[in-house]
Order: structure tokens, then sequence, then C-alpha cells
């Protein structure tokens, strides 16, 4: 007669090194601008941690600059001087920011910014499982 084995051991994969740490939001319109400038950015996602902006050109930011954006959607002004460290710079000219020192009144309207577009995905995916 064998041995029955009645072990319930198993593991979960290690979590990413790069793990998210906030639901990322896309909204066509939303754009950054570069403080001080005319320079615009296409924004790629948001969430409440940060950004990743468009930069077709590939040059002018490097990993760790600290920079001032506005952030615009559909010509409207939202914030004003939100600071973000550069992350990450990719060969395909996608920019990776972290939000530095928000205030709470900036962090309360990058909250309901991307919950809203949250709320908006919800609704469609509604939508379009009731078709």
């Amino acid at each position: 007669m064998t041995a029955r084995d009645d072990s319930f051991d198993f593991s979960f994969p290690k979590e990413p090194e790069h793990k998210r740490e906030a639901f990322r939001a896309s909204l066509p319109g939303l754009k950054a601008k570069l403080a001080g400038t005319d320079r615009e950015y296409a924004v790629k996602d948001i969430s409440a941690a940060g950004m990743a902006l468009h930069n077709p050109s590939k040059r002018g930011f490097r990993a760790g600059d600290v920079l001032a954006l506005e952030i615009i959607l559909n010509n409207k002004t939202l914030l004003t001087s939100v600071a973000v460290t550069v992350k990450r710079v990719l060969d395909n000219g996608l920019v990776g920011c972290s939000f530095v020192g928000l205030s709470p009144r900036q962090e309360a309207h990058l909250d309901k910014l991307v919950l809203e577009v949250q709320k908006r995905l919800i609704a469609v995916k509604k939508a379009k499982s009731r078709k």
C-alpha cells in the first residue's frame, strides 16, 4: 500500500518588480503641457500614481528629471503645477512619470478624473454585454 499525499502545498508567482500601483485610464483629448513652455504631449494613460506621455521626438526627457506639468482635457486646464519625476524613457517615445508632492486638492482631482473614466468604461462594458 502506498502513502497518500494529502498535502495542500502551493506557491504564488513572484510579483513583478514593476507592478502597477494604480488603475491606468486612457482618455482621448488628455494632454500634459510642460509648465512655462508651449510643449504639449498626448497622455497615453493616467493613474492616481502617474502618467505616460507620448513624445514623438524621442528627445528632451531623461530618467530622474523632475518637471512641472499642466494637465489639460479638450483644451481646458484641469490641474496646474503638477510635479512629476520621469521614471523611464522608452525607445518608442513613451515617457513614464510618477506624481510627486501632490497637494490634497491635486490628489482629489486626479482620483476623480481616473474614477470617472473607470465608471465610463464599466458603463460601456455593461451596455455591450446587454446587446
